[in-house]
């Protein structure tokens, strides 16, 4: 594979990450109106905007909040446009399951302190699992399913207790007592002509 060829397949898989990008947010209001004063599109604005803050937190806050920042809110955002269809839900859940489990154990122990570059080798692993090589998805179908299973839930339904068509149960008193059930009258004639022939 040349340089050129490489180049022009990593053109051409950007131009297909922001025009995607641009569908799924141009109906956002305010992107809209910044579109319609700026002629840009609304994804390259949302984009602008999220490199813009995100190097000012690199400046002012430091690699961490620059890592968090890029490895939150991109997602975030991505998270919330497709909550209302419900497309790639175990994606998502997949990608803030690693997300929170990365910064649990960074809780608990201090090798983040300790590995050089962490942040960096952190946020690229982060943006490659929300990335559009989906690398979520991929831990969850190779790692994930094979440790816990695919969830299935079983619905046990509650049986009512079997009981006798001439009883009724009752609780009485923190007791269980069982009634007769008053018998119709051709019901007590039928048993009475059974009785009679016995």
């Amino acid at each position: 594979r040349t340089p050129g060829t490489a180049m022009e397949i990593a053109t051409k898989k950007a131009t297909k990450f922001v025009d995607d990008l641009n569908d799924s947010v141009s109906e956002y209001k305010v992107l809209k109106a910044a579109h319609e004063k700026t002629g840009i599109k609304p994804a390259i604005l949302l984009l602008g905007t999220a490199f813009f803050f995100s190097l000012l937190s690199l400046l002012i806050f430091g690699q961490e909040a620059f890592t968090e920042s890029i490895c939150f809110f991109p997602p975030a955002f991505m998270t919330l446009t497709q909550m209302s269809t419900g497309v790639e839900k175990k994606f998502w859940m997949t990608y803030w399951l690693i997300f929170n489990a990365i910064n649990v154990f960074e809780t608990m122990t201090s090798y983040e302190t300790e590995l050089p570059m962490y942040y960096w080798l952190k946020m690229l692993f982060l943006i490659w699992c929300y990335h559009h090589t989906k690398g979520a998805l991929i831990i969850y179908n190779y790692l994930l399913s094979n440790l816990i299973g695919d969830a299935k839930v079983d619905i046990i339904e509650e049986k009512e207790p079997l009981l006798d068509d001439a009883s009724e149960t009752k609780v009485k008193g923190g007791q269980v007592v069982e009634e007769e059930k008053p018998v119709s009258a051709p019901e007590a004639k039928k048993t009475t002509e059974d009785e009679n022939e016995i």
